[in-house]
């Protein structure tokens, strides 16, 4: 990525040389040890056509086991049209249950040559069935494989309230380590319990920081996610709402709610819930009456953090951590666009990448959050004044010239630092303060 901005070629210098420390830190504490990784992987059951992925027993609008998939969008599977797809539902007892597949394809927000969809196995009146397996197969194809998953039963409770962090894919390079420990650190602090991570391609050095995270007690599940399918960062995309889709499922085995958001984008609850999601989600609760919230919905408030203006993020002796200007943001900006939310796992019978698009019940609804109750603080990086999301949103970072006080994120603040991964608090500058010179010489102030 290429910016003319001079601030960001100087933060990039910077950030490079403390991902570097991070990386060396990683290296030299590592014995070769891996990851804890669940047993999951696409398969193929119609080359080009449709994908499979993991399997549910669910009550999401239909009773039955629920197989996450992406299907090309053009493709006919219509159980009236060939292909057809049918299941076979191993039980506990050693049985096999035939049933037709419905073919519920998802929503999107993008267009995308696959979309979500759920391979539904309907199991409406049949009582006592306990499944173990899922076999899927097509009729009337040469080129159809069988493909057998495991059935997961889902629990009629979560153990606890809030909250799991669900991520879209990582692929390659693109996230930087920092960003990942500063976004477990920040949701911990707001009583998140669990992370669910998607490795579409990591890179050694983030299997190593995850590997670290969870030897230091951190609860991150990590999710193998490699489509079966030629990708690359364009179009990753394909999976982001296949991997909503499965961890508003796998989620339920720790929380009843998840929280949809990447690694760019940390949540600031208001000072009067105490920097809390569960005591924030309670307080929505009785308000609407615990049966009626379906989600939680959040607006984006946008941050370009190498802005000029912005002296922090040029020291070389500041841990490069968006919290650093917590005290202070720059260029902040409400966006009405780009929404995310917080979910009731149970509640979501489709969930896209900015809303939920359909809940279970009718009775279920989108809460919309006041921005000083709720707000979700999108740290931009490389803002292109000319050009992407900032142009087509009305936003423009060269004429912020004021400062956005924000005493919820400035309470935070407070406490980060004690709460840091020991592999990164380690490697903290001992003693220093964290000043802010706005009488600095502006490095670049192009209009």
């Amino acid at each position: 990525m290429t910016c003319s901005n001079e601030n960001e070629r100087l933060l990039t210098r910077y950030m490079d040389d403390w991902e570097g420390v991070l990386i060396e830190q990683l290296q030299n504490g590592s014995a070769g040890a891996l990851p804890r990784k669940e047993s999951a992987a696409w398969k193929v059951l119609l080359k080009d056509s449709v994908y499979v992925f993991s399997a549910y027993l669910a009550n999401a609008s239909i009773w039955g086991v629920h197989v996450v998939s992406l299907v090309r969008k053009d493709a006919e599977l219509s159980n009236s049209t060939a292909p057809s797809i049918e299941c076979f539902v191993r039980t506990a007892d050693g049985k096999s249950l035939r049933r037709p597949v419905i073919v519920k394809k998802m929503w999107e927000e993008f267009r995308h040559d696959f979309v979500r969809a759920h391979l539904i196995c309907p199991l409406e009146g049949v009582a006592g069935i306990q499944p173990t397996a899922v076999i899927l197969r097509t009729a009337s194809r040469s080129d159809t494989e069988q493909v057998e998953l495991p059935v997961q039963k889902l629990p009629e409770t979560a153990p606890n309230k809030c909250c799991s962090l669900c991520v879209r894919p990582t692929y390659g390079t693109t996230t930087r380590l920092w960003e990942v420990v500063e976004f477990v650190t920040h949701y911990k602090l707001l009583g998140a319990r669990s992370f669910f991570f998607y490795d579409l391609e990591m890179s050694q050095s983030m299997l190593r920081l995850v590997e670290r995270l969870q030897a230091e007690g951190w609860d991150i599940t990590l999710v193998p996610f490699k489509l079966p399918i030629p990708y690359n960062y364009s179009n990753i995309a394909w999976g982001q709402t296949a991997m909503l889709s499965d961890c508003a499922f796998r989620s339920r085995f720790k929380t009843e709610y998840f929280v949809n958001v990447d690694f760019d984008e940390l949540i600031v609850p208001g000072v009067t819930y105490g920097a809390n999601l569960s005591t924030l989600i309670n307080s929505v609760e009785h308000g609407r009456g615990a049966g009626r919230v379906g989600s939680l919905v959040l607006k984006n408030r946008v941050f370009c953090y190498e802005h000029q203006l912005n002296r922090d993020y040029v020291r070389r002796d500041v841990l490069p951590l968006r919290s650093t200007i917590l005290n202070t943001h720059l260029s902040a900006v409400d966006n009405n666009f780009t929404l995310k939310y917080i979910a009731r796992a149970r509640a979501v019978c489709s969930a896209a990448i900015h809303r939920v698009v359909e809940f279970c019940i009718d009775s279920q609804e989108a809460v919309r959050m006041n921005s000083n109750e709720l707000v979700v603080n999108h740290y931009r990086r490389c803002c292109s004044y000319g050009v992407g999301k900032e142009k087509s949103w009305g936003v423009d970072f060269r004429n912020a010239d004021r400062l956005f006080v924000d005493d919820s994120a400035k309470a935070l603040g407070s406490s980060f630092y004690g709460l840091l991964p020991f592999v990164a608090r380690s490697l903290q500058p001992g003693g220093r303060e964290l000043r802010q010179n706005y009488d600095t010489r502006v490095i670049n102030d192009d209009k």
